[in-house]
């Protein structure tokens, strides 16, 4: 135990790898004597605690086998932990010491015997590829057969950073290592969400023993995210457990209930299940965990059908009231929080932004995913989306949001949209999209004011988000540099649009400039009535000096996205007087009252002409990011369309 006792007093370990292995497993193996003494004859280890003894050992074991997986360390350093873990794991079985500790009452002791067999599974797997028989047999029978809420949290901890891992790791080996990681395993887990997250029954499944559910609960949804995560980043591996979470939709649903968020606790579970059914429903599971970027996302043949029985378990929820069930309190939820941000008064102190977001954009997103293209534009299923928002907008004005935005009276209802999304970017591209691709399918069979009653019209939508970032066309340059949000796809389908309703459009600004939108303003971005400052954006386009043509030339076709956009604030050019007095018409003083609606028009059109000229600039010094010919041929095409139709 020398070697384990010096490490304790700041000594460095001993040149023997055989007697550091030796003293690591003795001192697991003897964990618990209770003495505060060993039995052993080297003075060294006396009066040192054993449980600190043992949790050196395996902070030791846990970063050497990380150091050689990172490849970090020199070289004589990297071949006396290679020895020592050899010793260890091959002539020692220390392999089955730790599944061992994974049982302990110490819930220290079992985290660290967890990282331990992380760390090894990830170096064998980097070593040779394979996956280890004691630790699936251990994870398997924890899985299907356990109910010690600590071994559940010691095996779902220890499943999820292997599988985080593999999934960070190179795309060439990814897909094989993933089917042996997860075939096994499919069984044990699908009876595990099976007795947690039953289909049918009470509003949880079984807790298991002992006092930590929660953490049971929270690993099973880091989980869940990782398997939904895995599946659209790995192609060729579809597995039943790849699909839980759309098969538990209704359990997930169960769970977001605020009959079961009677603690903070359990309204954090509330909360992060509805963000894994929201994650999972844009298709973005697992970016928050770094396990991959969106772009590398594979679509496999059945993934529309379980969306589409996701979205059915939503839908069916909220017909049966679900929404009256769920707790949007901020005050269950603000774990140390000293209060709203600045410029949302009197509206975050009373919600939680993030649960308001997510169930809007779950509901959404499941009214998108019902939207089939093969199934006609009927009237039972128009009824059916306007029943929906109808019932969003209820859910929004029980609770006084949409009073935010004028106590004196009802405002104009598609503010609900900026006002519920604007402080989120992507969910706010995410739920634009999908209310345009309803109206799309809607537009047919609905007028102008029938779409407005339920919040629906795109082109309210669209000037909402213009004037929640002042008109300010490098904002959205910002959004479509971005790979963060679907900006880009979200502008090119409504500008579609746009080009073939124009006179849609112009209604939608004679609304704009009537309705009353000063509490608005007030909570997006912190945008003052009139079209104050514009909130923050990436690079600062205005600003910026013109660059000399020939010092910003380029002869790469193939040049970096990164070193594109760090050269964008270069690029900006000055504005003009004139111009700036065009961008806002409203500003001099005397002169004509404009008609109604020609602020936000005129407003309007500046924008996009500047976003055109900046993007046109910008590409032909080949600074964007990727090709936007086809963006400045729509953008052209609007301004035709307008300039012609005003």
């Amino acid at each position: 135990m020398e070697a384990l006792s010096g490490l304790l007093r700041g000594g460095v370990p001993c040149p023997s790898a055989q007697e550091l292995g030796t003293s690591i497993l003795d001192s697991c193996l003897n964990h618990g004597c209770g003495n505060g003494a060993w039995s052993g004859d080297s003075p060294g280890s006396r009066d040192v605690d054993p449980a600190e003894l043992a949790y050196v050992a395996l902070t030791q074991v846990h970063r050497m086998t990380s150091s050689l997986v990172s490849g970090g360390c020199p070289s004589g350093t990297r071949s006396f932990f290679t020895d020592v873990c050899d010793i260890l794991f091959q002539e020692q079985d220390f392999q089955s010491t730790l599944v061992a500790l994974l049982q302990a009452e110490d819930q220290l002791l079992t985290h660290l015997a967890a990282k331990c067999l992380s760390s090894y599974m990830i170096y064998q797997l980097h070593k040779s590829g394979g996956i280890s028989h004691v630790w699936e047999q251990t994870c398997a029978g924890v899985f299907h057969k356990s109910r010690r809420c600590g071994e559940l949290v010691a095996c779902m901890w220890l499943f999820t950073s292997v599988l985080k891992k593999v999934l960070k790791g190179p795309d060439e080996d990814k897909t094989d290592v993933l089917e042996k990681l997860l075939t096994p395993l499919d069984p044990p887990l699908s009876a595990l969400c099976s007795r947690c997250l039953p289909e049918e029954g009470g509003e949880r499944g079984e807790r298991g023993e002992g006092g930590g559910w929660g953490m049971m609960f929270s690993g099973l949804l880091d989980l869940l995210e990782l398997l939904s995560a895995s599946r659209l980043r790995c192609k060729g591996v579809l597995l039943p457990i790849q699909r839980l979470t759309c098969t538990r939709a209704p359990a997930l649903l169960k769970m977001a209930s605020s009959s079961s968020a009677s603690s903070s606790a359990a309204f954090f579970l509330q909360k992060r299940a509805l963000l894994l059914l929201k994650r999972v429903l844009v298709q973005r599971a697992g970016e928050d965990m770094a396990v991959g970027a969106v772009g590398a996302v594979h679509r496999d043949l059945h993934i529309r059908a379980d969306m589409e029985t996701l979205a059915d378990a939503v839908l069916q929820a909220v017909a049966a009231d679900w929404l009256q069930c769920v707790s949007v309190g901020v005050a269950s939820a603000s774990f140390g929080g000293t209060g709203p941000g600045p410029g949302l008064a009197g509206f975050c102190q009373n919600w939680d932004h993030v649960m308001l977001r997510s169930i809007s954009l779950v509901l959404l997103k499941s009214l998108e995913f019902a939207n089939q293209p093969t199934v006609a534009a009927g009237v039972h299923w128009v009824a059916g989306v306007r029943g929906y928002l109808h019932a969003l907008l209820g859910f929004l004005g029980e609770r006084g949001i949409l009073e935010v935005l004028d106590p004196s009276g009802p405002s104009h209802p598609c503010c609900w949209f900026i006002l519920v999304f604007g402080e989120q970017d992507d969910d706010l591209m995410e739920a634009a999209k999908a209310l345009l691709s309803l109206f799309l399918r809607h537009s047919s069979s609905s007028g102008s004011e029938v779409v407005c009653s339920v919040g629906l019209n795109p082109h309210c939508h669209f000037l909402l988000l213009l004037r929640s970032v002042s008109f300010d066309h490098s904002i959205l340059l910002d959004f479509l540099i971005s790979t963060e949000t679907c900006f880009l796809e979200y502008l090119v389908c409504y500008l579609r649009l746009l080009r073939a309703d124009a006179p849609g459009f112009w209604l939608a600004c004679e609304k704009t400039d009537v309705s009353d939108l000063r509490h608005l303003n007030r909570g997006c971005r912190g945008i003052q009535p009139g079209g104050g400052a514009p909130g923050p954006c990436l690079v600062d386009y205005s600003s910026s000096e013109d660059s000399d043509p020939e010092s910003m030339e380029t002869s790469q076709s193939s040049q970096d996205v990164g070193s594109g956009v760090s050269g964008l604030s270069s690029l900006g050019g000055r504005q003009e007087e004139g111009r700036l007095t065009s961008r806002h018409p409203e500003r001099p003083s005397g002169g004509p009252v404009p008609p109604p609606g020609g602020r936000t028009r005129a407003r309007a059109l500046a924008c996009l002409s500047d976003l055109r000229t900046v993007v046109s600039r910008l590409n032909s010094k080949k600074l964007f990011p990727y090709n936007p010919s086809s963006l400045l041929k729509l953008l052209v095409q609007v301004q035709t369309e307008l300039f012609s139709v005003s």
